[in-house]
């Protein structure tokens, strides 16, 4: 495992597989050992960087607010440290706006995008508050089944600071600068990020498809993890299929 380290985090990343290199951008307070089922099935044709960063919320200055070009800036310099110059780019939930942000900002470094249970960003369509709040009491208290120690699994201002970052991100008319490969997957029962986020996205970015996977919430890797991990890989296999004259996205459903 080696460390990155700039002017706003420190991030631990690691490198597993051989291949083609895929990026792997964590969501809220995520660790590395959350992407499950994904990480075997991506290692055996690629080589996988994965991120933790939850390590860089405890650093002195990353008391400060995290902002979405502090986080890209953080993910480009991962790739320089793992020897990458450009990677296959799979951001989840918050990370999912990171690699919009990187798709944008940075071309050249991203070969392919996918995008799983995230959203816009700041003109994100919200659940009813109702329904938002309990996805969220869900959400914590399903992350706080993974047996780490209590000051860990605390909600804290550090960690606030992160949702807040998405408040830095639009990417009504980011997206459709995107000229990379573009994949999104969603749940169809997602609370936190209703599914019209998604529709929104795959429409804005040229080209993009759009993978609903029935009965999956917003934590679509435990809820359905093969399902995200057959998507994923046949994604990165190759470029799709297109009938002559499609426009727009091509929305896909695979029932878990």
């Amino acid at each position: 495992m080696a460390t990155v380290l700039d002017a706003h985090c420190a991030g631990d990343r690691t490198v597993r597989g051989v291949g083609s290199p895929v990026l792997l951008l964590p969501g809220w307070c995520a660790a590395s050992s959350g992407w499950g089922a994904l990480l075997p099935r991506l290692e055996a044709a690629h080589s996988v960087i994965t991120v933790d960063d939850r390590r860089a919320l405890r650093v002195p200055h990353a008391r400060r607010t995290r902002r979405i070009v502090a986080m890209v800036d953080d993910a480009v310099a991962v790739l320089d440290e793992a020897g990458a110059s450009a990677a296959h780019v799979v951001g989840n939930s918050l990370g999912g706006l990171v690699a919009q942000a990187l798709a944008c900002w940075h071309p050249e470094r991203v070969l392919s995008l996918v995008l799983l249970s995230t959203s816009l960003g700041t003109p994100s369509i919200p659940s009813s508050p109702v329904l938002l709040m309990d996805g969220l009491r869900r959400l914590v208290r399903t992350m706080d089944r993974g047996g780490r120690p209590v000051e860990e699994r605390r909600l804290s201002v550090r960690h606030g600071a992160q949702l807040l970052a998405a408040l830095g991100w639009c990417g009504l008319r980011s997206l459709p600068q995107v000229r990379a490969r573009t994949l999104v997957i969603h749940g169809s029962r997602d609370r936190v990020v209703p599914l019209t986020n998604a529709r929104l996205m795959a429409n804005l970015v040229p080209g993009a498809q759009l993978l609903v996977i029935d009965g999956a919430g917003h934590l679509i890797l435990t809820d359905a993890p093969e399902q995200v991990a057959d998507g994923i890989t046949e994604f990165l296999a190759g470029p799709p299929v297109w009938r002559d004259g499609l426009m727009g996205m091509l929305e896909l459903s695979r029932a878990s």
